[in-house]
């Protein structure tokens, strides 16, 4: 009997060792899952079933500094809890962080410098590190190192660049900030199109915005590039920066910067694009501008069905001085009350240098010669073409050319 007994007792005893070991494992297990899975979330409840989790150490030592100014007892509990954190987890970034921010706050940057370079070691995707890291390069006044820092915090964290590029287009007009900057954009980081949008509406230099893109070698090739080209373009004509504009112009366009031609693709052979200085044609219904080829020679044919206004425009940069406006016009009618018109005008002046009617003419065609005069202070001027509201048109024009006089 005693014998049988001993055996129920040894089998009881096993039984509760298994069942000792099965809830010590559960015990682990699920400390373990609530220290992966509520560190950030809930570090008080996962500290509740597991003390000795580093995340959530790490997660509380950060929160008792997220104070604006966190008082001595902060930092003394949060440097305590970074420390068993990183007993658990030597590598524990989020810790390191804490004792870095700890030392800053006690006055000592070399040890917060130490510890920030520690962390961005054993990790480039932590952005209080690389905003630190930013912050001393700046105030070392290490120009690449900062640059190099936003390029790291920008490319590992779509929130960053709220806070981050504001600042980064800010320091962009700096002449000793801008070489730097356009290193960093010429391999065209991931953040560029975000970066490139707020500086067209923000930058205060239009130059600035020239040096922008040509580091980051926009394409007219691609739709998107292109209309940064375009809102380039029209951000440095609103800022009278013409010549500065038809230079990145024609990089883009892939002409000479050095010698602007009086107008461009006077016959109108070329394929156009939205540009101010390439032609800008209307492309509606009851009113329109296209390119049509006739014979061996393309020509621009006005089109209306009774409405008015303009149908093309090209921006001009002439100098000052005394000019003539000469092409071929046809089929604009000889019975019209009213012909379309030319207009030159300067791009902020009230009065046009020039707003002639075409003359009269049937489908074979006649040459005209309109002379007028750029005066000073005219740095950009618009050719523009007009068709009146009170005719049906379907007229063309041919071999624009601008020539001194």
């Amino acid at each position: 009997m005693s014998h049988t007994t001993d055996q129920r007792l040894a089998k009881t005893s096993r039984l509760l060792l298994v069942i000792v070991v099965a809830a010590s494992a559960a015990y682990v297990s699920i400390g373990v899952s609530l220290t992966l899975t509520l560190a950030w979330q809930k570090p008080e409840a996962a500290l509740a079933w597991w003390p000795w989790g580093g995340r959530p150490n790490a997660a509380l030592a950060n929160r008792l500094l997220a104070q604006p100014e966190p008082g001595a007892s902060n930092l003394t509990a949060s440097g305590a809890m970074a420390r068993i954190a990183l007993k658990r987890e030597p590598l524990n970034v989020e810790a390191i962080n804490a004792l870095a921010i700890i030392a800053a706050y006690r006055g000592d940057e070399h040890a917060a410098g130490q510890l920030f370079d520690a962390s961005e070691k054993r990790s480039r995707r932590h952005i209080p590190t690389q905003i630190w890291l930013i912050e001393d390069a700046v105030r070392r006044n290490n120009i690449p190192s900062a640059l190099q820092h936003y390029d790291r915090a920008l490319r590992t964290s779509k929130g960053a660049a709220d806070f981050l590029l504001p600042t980064l287009v800010a320091a962009s007009d700096d002449p000793e900030i801008l070489p730097a900057l356009t290193k960093i954009l010429t391999p065209r980081p991931e953040w560029w199109p975000q970066f490139l949008t707020l500086a067209i509406k923000d930058v205060q230099h239009p130059h600035t915005l020239m040096a922008l893109g040509r580091s980051l070698r926009l394409r007219l090739s691609n739709e998107e590039e292109a209309a940064f080209i375009q809102q380039i373009l029209r951000r440095m004509v609103a800022e009278n920066q013409y010549r500065f504009a038809y230079a990145y112009y024609a990089e883009a366009a892939g002409g000479d910067a050095a010698r602007p031609e009086p107008i461009r693709d006077g016959d109108f052979s070329g394929e156009g694009s939205q540009l101010p200085f390439d032609w800008w044609l209307r492309d509606e219904y009851e009113l329109s501008a296209g390119r049509e080829v006739f014979g061996d020679n393309t020509r621009l044919v006005l089109r209306s069905s009774g409405r008015g206004g303009e149908v093309a425009r090209q921006l001009l940069i002439l100098e000052p001085g005394s000019y003539r406006l000469q092409g071929q016009i046809g089929s604009t009618g000889t019975r019209l009350a009213v012909q379309p018109l030319v207009e030159i005008r300067c791009d902020k002046g009230k009065e046009p240098l020039i707003r002639r009617l075409l003359p009269a003419s049937d489908s074979s065609g006649v040459a005209i010669d309109m002379p007028f005069a750029v005066p000073p202070n005219c740095g950009g001027q618009w050719l523009r073409i007009i068709l009146s509201a009170s005719e049906r048109t379907e007229a063309w024009i041919d071999s624009l050319q601008i020539t001194p006089r």
